[in-house]
């Protein structure tokens, strides 16, 4: 009964650790998404795809899926998604901690035995090795903190020869399940080096107790419950129309992430032959997938037998497989992933030394070499697509330390060096008591232990800086990320289309509330949840959510309704001009022009939001002007209209008062606006003035208006002759001016 109680309150006491911690890390910090597919997969089961709520998230589970999405949907308001996204890591800790409590034998401080030292040190751990990846939320990594505390804890637990309990096992079954749920492949990586637990706590005495009733239960559960959820998942996806998506997921993913896209000028026969243009494969480099109607996943069938060809020309055998040690190389190296590959290097190696110690040297070096054997099968397996992505390297180091620390803990136990039970233990504590001996480790003394404490401190609070540092500098992307949300939903009647790359960096907080739940509320409109923009291609195009979205706009085709319905806007950021997506939109409409009619800016960052329409306006080409002269840097004054995209005028110096462009064309014009085509937001005119003449001589000023200082309009003058003045510079921070290309609008000649 007093045992029982023990355990309450060190469950209890945990969790409390646990709570303040991550209370203080969201005040103090903040949590963020680190990518944007846990954007995508937050607005699918909350409803802000579709408008309902939905468990279909492709990369998770749909049982974890149908949770969330109940939540969702018994309880709107808040942001279930993102609170169980960091729920991972707190569980995680929950758990650890309470295994310190359960099963660490503690410190003697003077005497006294105390978990405190151990539970100290841990949270110094877990700042410095796993706080960056904590505050900073991708699925992948909060999957990895499920599945380390299941080792963590199973690896502290007593042996089924020892006495496991059954609940003991359920709660490892639990959190293999949240691993497997949250992400299939960290599970497998998870199992790897469960095997090897398994193999050393198991049969570390005697190789029988591998099939010992206690051990085959838990490998029972673990399967049967894993088994379940994949089941439930295969059943959830069962229907022709999402097994022909996941069919071409499958071969997207490979042909981004493995094999890309070849480039067309070398391989243009083989494009032809595809019935592929160049601006079309320019659209699928960059991702945008909609951006023409001719692609759908036939398409990419024969893409993917392109790629697949073309990468296996270009890197033979040897190619691959020294591409593969180098990046498994990358992998280990300090300046990626900081003092996690070295401590996971370290403790092995500390292992081995541990078990060359012990009885049976032969059979502890065998187990060494086949643990360590069986992870370079794990790096080489996954290093030689050539792609290993750095939070795939997070977990399989995660787990391949605390797989080592749990291991060597057993080993030290095995030789009889925990500092617990036996007489000689006893009397080594009281050898130390009058000295203050401190057993943080076994044989660590006092001293030892206050340096080693105070080390991990002072990295620990490096670790917390680096944490804070990063998400100051996520603060800009984040604020653009909501400032678009915002502007779309303050124009619901439109629906915008956006640049998978514009919008790659932009990412958001993970919030308590569901804002835009709290906004449907206040405007009136609780039912209508779903969000009126969507990427021009990622994971779910082509996806029954996708086509759903589409359908529910009276979306049949992306180019189309660009350019034919007055309420579709293009959103792209200010250095990807999109070029080919004009194009593929002149191929099908000659007459088409393109606006920018805002522009959006936080810091850095700028989104041109551009309206494609078909009128009585025309856009004059380069061939259309004469000449262009500047003020200052004439000799390259004809680069902002030789009709090369890539090359641009700049003034050399920060703008100032009175600089000017003249710009004569080839005949007089009624002209209505121009657009300066900017790489650099920051170097768009202050104050721009625009005078119009037809004879050069005499000038009008015009009544401009301006989207951003990037495009401006003006009522109908006729005119040959432009002239650009600037004003008086605004702001303390001045910026050179420079133009890639300058766009004139003219009425159309009838």
């Amino acid at each position: 009964m007093r045992d029982f109680t023990y355990k309450k309150r060190y469950v209890l006491a945990a969790f409390l650790i646990t709570a303040v911690y991550f209370a203080a890390i969201w005040k103090l910090i903040g949590f963020s998404y680190a990518i944007n597919d846990d954007i995508n997969m937050r607005d699918i089961v909350s409803g802000a795809y579709t408008g309902q709520p939905d468990g279909h998230m492709i990369f998770i589970l749909y049982p974890m899926g149908f949770v969330l999405k109940w939540l969702y949907t018994w309880l709107p308001m808040v942001e279930w998604y993102g609170i169980a996204m960091v729920g991972c890591h707190a569980a995680a800790m929950w758990v650890m901690l309470t295994a310190i409590f359960f099963y660490s034998p503690g410190s003697f401080v003077r005497g006294r035995q105390t978990k405190v030292l151990g539970v100290i040190f841990f949270l110094l751990a877990f700042t410095l090795l796993w706080l960056p990846q904590a505050v900073r939320v991708q699925f992948s990594t909060c999957a990895a903190s499920a599945g380390t505390a299941a080792l963590f804890w199973y690896g502290m637990g007593p042996a089924a020869r020892q006495g496991r309990r059954l609940w003991e096992d359920l709660v490892t079954v639990a959190l293999a399940a949240v691993c497997l749920c949250v992400r299939i492949e960290v599970f497998c990586i998870t199992g790897a080096f469960a095997v090897i637990l398994y193999m050393g706590k198991e049969g570390g005495r005697d190789l029988r107790g591998l099939f010992s009733r206690g051990a085959l239960r838990l490998l029972v559960f673990v399967a049967l419950a894993s088994g379940l959820l994949y089941l439930a998942d295969c059943h959830a996806y069962e229907s022709p129309e999402w097994q022909e998506y996941l069919e071409f997921n499958q071969i997207r993913s490979s042909v981004y992430d493995y094999y890309e896209i070849p480039d067309y000028e070398t391989y243009r026969d083989r494009y032809e032959a595809l019935g592929l243009s160049e601006e079309t494969v320019q659209a699928l480099q960059d991702a945008n997938i909609l951006a023409d109607d001719r692609v759908d996943t036939e398409t990419f069938r024969q893409l993917y037998d392109l790629a697949r060809q073309v990468y296996e020309e270009e890197n033979p055998l040897p190619r691959r497989l020294s591409g593969c040690l180098e990046l498994i190389k990358e992998n280990f190296s300090p300046s990626v992933y900081g003092y996690l590959s070295g401590l996971s290097v370290f403790l092995w190696l500390l292992l081995l030394g541990r078990l060359l110690k012990g009885p049976d040297r032969k059979k502890g070096l065998l187990f060494w070499a086949g643990a360590v054997g069986l992870q370079a099968c794990l790096w080489l397996y996954l290093g030689w697509g050539g792609r290993l992505p750095e939070r795939v390297g997070l977990c399989l180091h995660l787990e391949s330390a605390a797989a080592a620390f749990l291991l060597w803990r057993m080993a030290a136990a095995a030789a009889g060096e925990q500092v617990e039970n036996t007489a000689r233990e006893r009397e080594t504590a009281e050898k130390w008591r009058d000295r203050g001996g401190v057993f943080l480790l076994p044989g660590l003394r006092l001293r030892d232990g206050a340096l080693l404490l105070a080390l991990t401190a002072l990295l620990a609070w490096g670790s917390y800086d680096q944490a804070r540092a990063e998400a100051d500098g996520r603060a800009e992307a984040q604020q653009m990320a909501e400032l678009i949300e915002e502007y779309c939903a303050s124009h619901s009647d439109c629906f915008y289309f956006a640049d998978v790359y514009s919008l790659s960096a932009h990412t958001g907080r993970v919030e308590f509330l569901n804002r835009r739940f709290q906004r449907s509320q206040a405007s009136g409109n609780e039912e209508r949840r779903a969000v009126n923009y969507m990427r021009m291609g990622d994971w779910m195009t082509f996806s029954p959510l996708a086509n759903e979205k589409l359908a529910g706009r009276g979306i049949e085709s992306v180019t189309d309704s660009l350019v034919t319905d007055s309420q579709v806007y293009l959103i792209v950021r200010d250095d990807n001009p999109m070029d080919y997506l004009k194009t593929i939109c002149r191929e099908q409409f000659p007459q088409v022009t393109w606006h920018v009619t805002d522009v959006l800016n936080v810091g850095e960052f700028h989104m041109y939001v551009y309206q494609f329409t078909v009128n009585k306006e025309q856009m004059l080409g380069s061939d259309r002007i004469e000449q262009v002269q500047t003020s200052v840097n004439p000799q390259e004054s004809g680069l902002m209209a030789d009709g090369d995209s890539a090359t641009r005028w700049n003034s050399g110096r920060p703008q100032e008062e009175g600089m000017t462009i003249d710009i004569r064309l080839d005949q007089s014009y009624e002209l209505t606006g121009l657009r300066l085509d900017l790489f650099f937001y920051e170097d768009h005119p202050d104050n721009l003035q625009i005078y119009i003449s037809e004879n050069g001589t005499d000038w009008q000023l015009t009544e401009a208006e301006s989207a951003g200082q990037v495009e401006f309009s003006f009522p109908t003058v006729r005119g040959r002759y432009i002239r650009l003045v600037l004003g008086q510079p605004q702001g303390d921070e001045q910026w050179n001016w420079s133009v890639y290309e300058i766009q004139i609008f003219a009425k159309e000649e009838v």
